[in-house]
């Protein structure tokens, strides 16, 4: 009787927990900031879009953009030190780039790493990504490649 009893007494429970809605979908709650309160689209941010960010005039530009403005640290130059800095950061729905910061670096070339982060944060304003419908703050990262 007792283990009848546990059972049934589990199996209500989980259900009076679970969240469905009528179609039988679980239903995602929205995120809550410290004080309990539900986060405004404005406060949130996505890595899936509608439109993915993009650096105003696409992928060739920005290739110029960097090009242009890259200067190959000369510590890094001397020993001869290459590879791909990934720098991650967020484009809000204004097209400007927060919360810029090393995603993966260049073993033993810190230089190259620095240089990735000055070349993003003197990047103009991006396309904004879209979610749904909106334009909406997205996390983006972007290799840097180093070769000499």
């Amino acid at each position: 009787m007792t283990k009848q009893f546990i059972i049934a007494f589990l199996i209500l429970s989980a259900s009076a927990f679970a969240q469905e809605d009528k179609r039988g979908t679980i239903v995602v709650k929205k995120p809550k900031n410290e004080n309990g309160i539900i986060s405004k689209k404005s406060e949130l941010t996505y890595t899936i879009a509608t439109q993915n960010p993009m650096f105003e005039g696409g992928q060739v530009e920005m290739n110029k953009f960097i090009a242009k403005n890259m200067k190959y640290p000369e510590a890094e130059k001397a020993a001869k030190i290459q590879g791909t800095v990934y720098v991650g950061f967020v484009v809000q729905e204004d097209g400007s780039i927060t919360s810029s910061r090393i995603s993966q670096g260049v073993q033993g070339g810190p230089g190259l790493d620095k240089e990735a982060l000055r070349i993003v944060s003197i990047m103009p304003k991006w396309v904004p990504g879209v979610h749904g419908s909106d334009k909406s703050a997205m996390r983006y990262v972007l290799p840097i490649k180093f070769t000499l």
